[in-house]
């Protein structure tokens, strides 16, 4: 059975190996499909509840029965959960089976609030699952009523998160990548890394974004809509998810090269300049 860690690249002060391709399933079958197109992590989530919609129990677990026990499984498990909902998921995970839970924070209109939801979901996950916490940052977050990124990013470090996944709340306006600058993504990264957490990156990505979003430094590549026939709300083809596999796999850095673009090198270099991205998304 996994540990539920990711090995090897994650770490910011090691050089980090080829981005991980996160692919988000509505169930087993969608499952099966990823894992035969190459996904490395195989996400529960259903599209249909919005973008950290949670599956039930009985989903998650057969979608863990239906991936090989040496590929990770993470979770959507919602905004601001309520601890009956994750103590639900408790009774019927097995301890180990699940890498890491991904938490959002639309809708906390208090910050020291949500720090409080964000540390006792970390330990319930440690504790209980024996799993990491994933927190969310919305690119969008003054329409989804969530704290700014770099707020999040203070209370993911405070809650003892492995990483943080910058995503969009709504669908309709645009991704990540129409919403925030290459450099301003470049920023939020290092500071993640410079955190000691892994940079996930989600929000509607296409497969020609996929050079961008390794420029900026992502460790994990989430996706769901371009992994589907029909959008997002259709369902996950192997093909598909096999021809992204090919192109982050023709992205990778050769042996002997560097594995960071000019972008993404200042999160282990020098200190980043401070900056105020579309939408405000760091205070000054």
């Amino acid at each position: 059975m996994v540990t539920g860690k990711l090995p090897g690249a994650m770490s910011p002060t090691r050089e980090r190996s080829r981005a991980r391709l996160l692919v988000s399933v509505r169930d087993a079958d969608e499952a099966r499909a990823a894992v035969a197109g190459g996904a490395d992590i195989v996400d529960a989530k259903d599209p249909a509840a919005g973008a950290l919609g949670p599956v039930t129990p009985e989903v998650l677990i057969a979608i863990m029965q239906a991936v090989p026990e040496s590929r990770p499984v993470s979770a959507a498990l919602g905004d601001l959960p309520a601890y009956d909902l994750l103590s639900r998921f408790s009774d019927a995970v097995p301890r180990g089976r699940l890498a890491f839970g991904k938490i959002g924070l639309a809708g906390a209109a208090d910050a020291a609030v949500a720090g409080r939801t964000l540390e006792r979901a970390g330990a319930w996950l440690r504790n209980q699952a024996g799993a990491d916490l994933v927190v969310v940052a919305y690119a969008d977050w003054a329409a989804a009523s969530a704290p700014a990124p770099d707020v999040v990013l203070s209370l993911a470090r405070g809650a003892g998160a492995a990483g943080l996944l910058l995503d969009t709340a709504g669908k309709d306006a645009g991704g990540v990548m129409q919403l925030w600058s290459s450099e301003e993504l470049a920023v939020l990264s290092a500071r993640v890394h410079a955190a000691g957490m892994f940079m996930s990156l989600g929000g509607s990505l296409t497969s020609a974004e996929l050079p961008r979003a390794l420029a900026i430094g992502a460790d994990i590549i989430g996706i769901r809509g371009a992994a589907c026939g029909g959008g997002r709300q259709g369902r996950i083809e192997t093909l598909r998810v096999r021809a992204l596999r090919q192109s982050l796999d023709s992205l990778a850095p050769r042996p002997g090269a560097s594995s960071h673009s000019s972008a993404a090198a200042s999160s282990r270099g020098p200190v980043v300049r401070q900056l105020t991205p579309a939408g405000s998304a760091f205070k000054k």
